[in-house]
């Protein structure tokens, strides 16, 4: 890292550090307020006050001990029919790298530089239609309230992607980094497909002996949240190898996204994902999507302001 990028860093943090500690403390004090709420309400007197959800737990496809109901497998393999479908029309989806214009072409697998295998990535523009998606986020959240916040929940985000066969380099989240939210905020990745080693598995860095994910302390929107090459040295050189979770489709992937992880390129078969961004609420929601508050790629990551239940549009997208 030069010099000159270590000054600007260590500006930025001068300057928007007091503003990340804010919105760290505001999170805290939200979260700790939505826990005496649901203890409350389910009288079961879970008031202690955890400050770090799980930092990663994997649930595999057979639940039944994890208290989801038993349609959940049926539920997400409707999902994964549904994403397929819209993965298959280009008006449907956007694209990593980016792409200037679609040029017309209506099927994904007909763009030229899919078919040249220059695309990492197809995201879908819209979650709103999809089959099954309100039922999966309803048994993923109500599990995530009970064995992660003990706290109400709600969607913050929902990202549906598929990565694509390609032979692109590595850009944004194929590259080493962590999130840079608050640790209240946590993601739940839904493998719609199985995962081999060699189909984008989700990759993040765990010490060889004790299995303890690699994280990082978060200061929202002071940090640049990716990892040098001499910061993942030194996380080598402690003893924390790239792990990936190689899984069949319907298993979930609760991790607190300050983790030191990436995404993977596919390389024998695609890889198509649901991810849900959780966080506290300090209410009991009808439904954990709702379009007052839960948003998509169009969206910025975090509310800053925990308190407040909306999305907020970003200025501008990555891609086409």
């Amino acid at each position: 890292m030069s010099v000159q990028t270590l000054a600007i860093q260590a500006a930025r943090t001068l300057i928007r550090g007091p503003r990340g500690r804010r919105i760290n403390a505001a999170y805290a004090g939200h979260y700790k307020r939505a826990r005496e709420l649901y203890a409350r309400a389910h009288g079961d007197g879970a008031t202690a006050y955890a400050r770090t959800p799980y930092p990663l737990l994997v649930v595999p496809p057979d639940m039944t001990g994890e208290g989801l109901q038993s349609t959940f497998l049926q539920q997400t393999r409707r999902l994964a029919i549904a994403a397929d479908h819209a993965f298959a029309l280009s008006e449907r989806c956007f694209f990593l790298p980016p792409l200037k214009r679609l040029d017309g072409t209506p099927r994904t697998s007909d763009l030229p530089e899919v078919r040249a295998r220059q695309i990492l990535t197809a995201q879908l523009r819209s979650h709103a239609d999809l089959d099954a998606l309100d039922d999966v986020a309803l048994a993923v959240v109500d599990l995530a309230q009970r064995s992660i916040y003990r706290a109400y929940a709600i969607v913050d985000k929902v990202y549906v992607y598929r990565n694509l066969v390609s032979q692109a380099e590595p850009i944004v989240s194929w590259r080493w980094h962590y999130d840079n939210h608050p640790r209240e905020i946590i993601k739940a990745m839904i493998y719609l497909t199985d995962v081999g080693p060699r189909h984008a598995p989700f990759e993040y860095l765990r010490h060889r002996e004790s299995g303890d994910p690699a994280a990082v302390d978060p200061l929202p929107t002071a940090r640049d949240s990716r990892v040098t090459e001499a910061q993942l040295a030194r996380f080598r050189a402690a003893g924390y190898d790239p792990f990936p979770v190689i899984a069949p489709a319907g298993t979930i992937i609760f991790f607190q996204d300050n983790l030191i992880h990436r995404a993977t390129v596919a390389v024998d078969g695609p890889r198509d994902v649901a991810v849900l961004q959780l966080r506290p609420a300090d209410f009991c929601p009808d439904a954990p999507i709702n379009a007052r508050w839960t948003g998509s790629f169009h969206h910025e990551d975090v509310n800053p302001d925990p308190n407040d239940y909306r999305t907020i549009a970003k200025a501008r997208m990555h891609s086409a």
